[in-house]
């Protein structure tokens, strides 16, 4: 709806709520006062039945996806399971207050699996915690990027790198890195506004005034559209093996497909 022109009449429809997750920040404000409506964020997982995150106190603030409810603890935890200290991202877990309030097992399972163990759910979320005590929602654990013993969410990314003016939309991935065995490198997927490739040195500056080294992508590829599931999120699998030109920002040249 945000890409769409603007119309008179945008304002005139009956909606005034509108409940979701995820939804980017820099649109935030710019679709509650374009269709009149309020944004109201969750999380939740099938798994997790009762036990999710509300609104918590109104208006949101942009970015975030609420607090947990009263019937859960919530634990954000590194890749060792240690807690993470406020604003860091890490994966949630979460434990119910009440026996059998949240999915526990399958039906002939005799025991919790590996992601339900001492009562914490492992969600495979990342989140990170502001320090208005709100959580926001960063991505999926497996889509994480590692590199020097620190953990990327790739959204911190993307969200930078969709402030560019000639980037529409953006993925960051993990790749091997090829000067460090074992360490991630990461590539950069953009598509351009309307259809037109951005400048690719000029993304290359805009990023690094704008990301710290540790963040900043080492290839940069360009794409006229991302591979999509039935509900319109990016399929970031397929999108890693799409055979295309990469630019590599470090040695100043295109890989070929």
């Amino acid at each position: 709806l945000v890409r769409r022109t603007p119309r008179p009449d945008d304002l005139n429809n009956p909606v005034r709520r509108v409940v979701g997750a995820a939804t980017p920040a820099r649109h935030w404000a710019e679709f509650e006062e374009r269709f009149g409506v309020e944004i109201i964020e969750t999380w939740g997982q099938t798994e997790t039945a009762g036990c999710w995150f509300g609104p918590g106190p109104m208006p949101m603030r942009p970015g975030s996806v609420g607090v947990p409810s009263e019937r859960c603890e919530a634990r954000l935890v590194d890749a060792e399971g240690f807690d993470v200290a406020r604003g860091a991202p890490g994966q949630l877990w979460l434990r119910p207050t009440t026996p059998h309030l949240m999915f526990d097992r399958y039906l002939d399972d005799s025991s919790p699996g590996e992601w339900n163990q001492g009562g914490w759910y492992h969600t495979g979320d990342m989140l990170r915690q502001a320090g208005d005590g709100a959580y926001e929602f960063l991505g999926r654990h497996r889509d994480v990027i590692r590199r020097h013993g620190e953990t990327i969410a790739p959204s911190l990314i993307e969200e930078v790198a969709m402030e560019h003016p000639g980037v529409q939309e953006a993925v960051a991935l993990a790749v091997p890195d090829p000067d460090a065995e074992g360490e991630d490198a990461i590539r950069l997927c953009v598509t351009g506004v309307d259809g037109a490739p951005p400048d690719l040195g000029d993304v290359t500056r805009f990023l690094r005034a704008r990301l710290p080294r540790l963040m900043r992508p080492r290839f940069i590829s360009t794409h006229a559209e991302f591979p999509r599931t039935d509900t319109t999120r990016v399929r970031r699998a397929a999108l890693r093996q799409e055979s295309c030109p990469v630019w590599d920002v470090k040695a100043g040249h295109w890989l070929p497909a």
